[in-house]
């Protein structure tokens, strides 16, 4: 979670990008890389060495998003984030930090991707920033560490790595589904292209995301909606997701019916994880 990690993100080649964190961050993501490198819904260069985490470099979704100009171009990029988002839960991983800013859109296409369908030039869908990642049958090292950062994390909904052991896959997926839909419902602006799409997402939510007060990577104290802290609430799994989506972009678009404290407050970009 950003609130205690410095990130920085360093060009290198053409077409690449690479990421240095702190050493017990490394520690953990360089494990997780190795259960989720090659597999469709991650960039198609993703490795780690020496401290550096190297992947095929693509524009951040929110960015994307935000630059879209059509109301079909933005569902059509939303429909590709939830198609990685069940590829990964297909996959039985839940990433726990699933903001639009965890999400690349990289050139072409991708056998098996998560491709934007319908919409300009080929592109597809990826995840990127994999610290958080729970996966099963993690040894024990894994469970330490993910377990270490859970509990400094308690409130925002974060929970030890046998609870979700514990639950069954649909619950789990719950905690991604919610940290996207709520990560553009407070941050993506609501203009004539993006309405359908928050429409869409409070139809997936299904309720009014709990508030949790933290801090920002700037230091600042910040409201934020993006974490689950009740796997009860009825959140839609992602294949649902897709569907509300398409059903939103073929009806009237509408203003997000949203609590005050969200609709008014945009977070900053890097949420607290």
């Amino acid at each position: 979670m950003a609130w205690y990690k410095p990130v920085f993100y360093i060009c290198v080649r053409m077409a690449l990008f690479t990421k240095t964190s702190a050493s017990y961050t490394y520690e953990q993501e360089c494990a997780n890389i190795a259960i989720v490198a090659g597999l469709p819904f991650v960039p198609a260069q993703l490795s780690a060495a020496n401290g550096c985490v190297t992947a095929t470099r693509g524009v951040d979704l929110f960015v994307a998003l935000t630059t879209a100009s059509t109301p079909q171009d933005v569902c059509a990029l939303a429909v590709a984030a939830f198609s990685a988002l069940d590829a990964l839960h297909a996959a039985n991983c839940i990433h726990l930090d699933a903001k639009a800013a965890n999400f690349i859109v990289c050139a072409g296409t991708r056998s098996g991707g998560a491709n934007v369908v319908g919409s300009g030039a080929p592109r597809h869908v990826c995840l990127i920033d994999f610290e958080t990642l729970w996966y099963p049958d993690a040894k024990a090292r894994k469970r330490q560490l993910f377990n270490a950062e859970s509990a400094l994390l308690t409130e925002y909904g974060r929970r030890p790595y046998a609870a979700y052991e514990s639950m069954p896959r649909e619950v789990r997926a719950k905690y991604d589904v919610h940290t996207f839909c709520a990560s553009l419902l407070a941050r993506l602006p609501s203009t004539n292209t993006t309405r359908r799409l928050l429409s869409a997402c409070t139809v997936v939510l299904g309720h009014t995301p709990v508030v949790v007060a933290g801090v920002s990577a700037s230091g600042k104290l910040t409201k934020y909606t993006e974490y689950l802290v009740d796997a009860t609430k009825p959140v839609m799994n992602a294949r649902r997701a897709i569907e509300a989506v398409t059903k939103a972009l073929e009806a009237e678009p509408r203003q997000p019916s949203y609590s005050d404290a969200v609709a008014t407050k945009h977070a900053p970009l890097y949420a607290v994880r």
